[in-house]
Formats: C-alpha cells, sequence, structure tokens
C-alpha cells in the first residue's frame, strides 16, 4: 500500500501567494528544492513556491488550509483523492519543469484530462520541457456546465456514503443482523469494499439500486450483480427481497441474509474469474423505512463440495436461472441529455 506524506501550512504563506499576484493558495514549482521556498531571490531561492522538501526521502505534499479544503470536497472518496495524489507525483518528479499559481489550478487540469487508460491524469500533446498552469483552469471547471451536470448527476451517490455510515453505526452499537460471522475483521473486509469505490462507480452502483427499488413490484424478488469496471474490483450483487406473510421482522433477516449468502455463492458459479463477490439486500418495499443487509464471498475459497450445493441451491431457489444482460457507460461528466438516476 502507497503511503502520501502530506503538509499542511496555514495561513501566512497563502496570504502572501495572493500579495505576489497569486490565487490564495500555495503556487507549485517543481524547481524548489528544500529550503528553495524561504530563501531570497538573490539567495537563489523561489519564495512562496512549494516543490520538492527533500527528493532523496520521496515527496511530500506541502498544502495550505484552502487548498486542503478544495482537494478533500472535490475528491471526496480515499479513492479520487489518493488516486490524484499518485499522479501529482509521478507528474512533479517526472523531470519536466513544473510552475502552477495553486493547487487547485493542478487539480482543475488533472480532472480534465484523461490518459490512454481512461484515467485523470495530467497528459499535454506534445513532448515539453517546462509547463506552467497559469490562473483560470480551477475557474473555468467549477463554472462549466460539465461540472454542474456532474455536481447534479452525483447526488444519488451519496446514499451510498450514507449506508456505510449506517453499516458503521449499527456494528459499533451493536444492532447489526448476523446469521454468521460477527467479527469485527469480517465487517471491516465488508465496509472495505463498500468505502474504495470512487465517486462515479458509486453513482453507478447507487443508481443501480435505486431503478431496481422504483421499478420492482412490492411482492417481486429481484437480483442484479454489476461486474467489475477494473481487474481489481469486485463483484456486487444486489438483492431486493420482500417481506413474507405470517413472519417476524427477525425471521425475515435472518432468511435475507441466507438468500443474500447464497446469490454471493451463485454468482461465483457463473462467473468463475470472480474473486471477492460482495452483496448487498434491502426490502423490495418499505413503508416504515428501510434495512440493510451486506455480505462478502472470498471466491478464492471455492472447492468442488461449494459449487456442488451452490448449483443445487440455484435451481432450487431460482437464482440468475434466466438472467437479462444489460450493458451502459457511466462517464464522469454526464453528456447533456443524460438524466441523474435520482
Amino acid at each position: 500500500m502507497k503511503i502520501h506524506r502530506i503538509i499542511v501550512a496555514h495561513g501566512a504563506a497563502a496570504r502572501c501567494s495572493q500579495e505576489l499576484g497569486g490565487s490564495g493558495s500555495l503556487m507549485v514549482s517543481s524547481r524548489s528544492i528544500g529550503d528553495d521556498h524561504v530563501l531570497g531571490r538573490k539567495a537563489g531561492g523561489i519564495p512562496f513556491m512549494v516543490g520538492q522538501v527533500d527528493p532523496a526521502k520521496g515527496y511530500v505534499h506541502v498544502l495550505d488550509d484552502m487548498t486542503l479544503d478544495v482537494l478533500l470536497r472535490t475528491l471526496d472518496t480515499v479513492a479520487d483523492f489518493t488516486a490524484y495524489l499518485t499522479k501529482k507525483e509521478q507528474f512533479i518528479q517526472g523531470g519536466r519543469s513544473l510552475a502552477a499559481a495553486g493547487e487547485e489550478e493542478l487539480l482543475a487540469y488533472y480532472l480534465t484530462h484523461v490518459n490512454a487508460d481512461g484515467e485523470h491524469d495530467f497528459v499535454f500533446d506534445g513532448q515539453y520541457n517546462a509547463i506552467t498552469l497559469d490562473q483560470g483552469f480551477w475557474r473555468d471547471f467549477i463554472d462549466s456546465p460539465e461540472r454542474q451536470r456532474q455536481l447534479k448527476a452525483n447526488q444519488v451517490s451519496y446514499i451510498w456514503d450514507h449506508i456505510i455510515e449506517r453499516f458503521t453505526q449499527n456494528f459499533l452499537l451493536g444492532t447489526s443482523h448476523f446469521i454468521s460471522d460477527t467479527s469485527l475483521t469480517s465487517h471491516e473486509m465488508i465496509l472495505r469494499f463498500f468505502a474504495r469505490e470512487p465517486r462515479t462507480r458509486r453513482r453507478m452502483l447507487m443508481s443501480a439500486i435505486m431503478n431496481m427499488i422504483q421499478n420492482t413490484q412490492p411482492t417481486w424478488r429481484r437480483i442484479q450483480v454489476l461486474m467489475p469496471s477494473r481487474p481489481s474490483d469486485p463483484y456486487f450483487v444486489f438483492v431486493l427481497f420482500p417481506i413474507p406473510e405470517q413472519r417476524s421482522y427477525d425471521e425475515y433477516r435472518t432468511i435475507r441474509m441466507m438468500f443474500l449468502e447464497i446469490c454471493c455463492r451463485v454468482v461465483k458459479l457463473d462467473f468463475p474469474d470472480a474473486l471477492d463477490i460482495v452483496g448487498f439486500a434491502t426490502e423490495t418495499f418499505g413503508t416504515n423505512g428501510r434495512s440493510e443487509d451486506a455480505a462478502y464471498f472470498d471466491a478464492r475459497l471455492w472447492t468442488e463440495e461449494l459449487a456442488a450445493a451452490t448449483r443445487q441451491d440455484k435451481e432450487t431457489l431460482n437464482i440468475l436461472t434466466r438472467p437479462t444482460r444489460f450493458e451502459g457507460v457511466v462517464r464522469d461528466y454526464p453528456d447533456s441529455d443524460e438524466r441523474s438516476m435520482t
């Protein structure tokens, strides 16, 4: 696991940057090494510019409080935040001379460009030894219609965040519903898969759940499997399970959780390459709020005996016996005719 090192400089440096014509955040220069940012120009320094504190010890991100707030509000998942830090490190340490009017200008350029793998990155047409990013990139980005459509489309994704918070709170309060493994390690494993998702994929996952809820009759059972977007992503299986008549609520939750765990195994049966399978279940129709169950199946533990039992469960319980396949693309910046699935 890569560790990113960050230093936050408060107040004075940012104000000096603004007085010198900057945006109010610390200016960035790859030529600023060690103490160059505190030395005068006559002494060979580059005052009020942050760069590499000590190249021999790895890159350290020096941020002011204003920039830190911008980064955390814009890149508000662990995956998005660390991806930016990694690409920035690679860019600054790539051998080209860089100067930027502020961290937010770097961020805006990063968010509006992608590399050959479809990842946000610092890519430029042509070969340059020196690159300067002046003011204006950030303002253009936040005012753009593409960014406004993205913010609107992302609204549904924050339900995913709330689900993570509810799972965590219920576990800490001892109100989680378990039928098998009740350990902290198991619960943490499930939440890690939920929390590792970047913002756009959270939008896709939560939109799928909301569409299921909106288009499923109260007495129907429904299952949907979402394929990985990247090789390291898990398979997700979402389940809507109706509340049966003449069953207590506790019995219903136990039955639903058992069914969800079986669905996770059926996904392995249908998709042999699956290694990590995460399940999520809720009511098909809830009049007094909703409850959620989550499950994780480590498909590396697959055996022939388990496969045989799962085949029997698949047929007996009619799980994904006649699936319908759908394909689609969720873009970071939705097209003007794409609607937010809220």
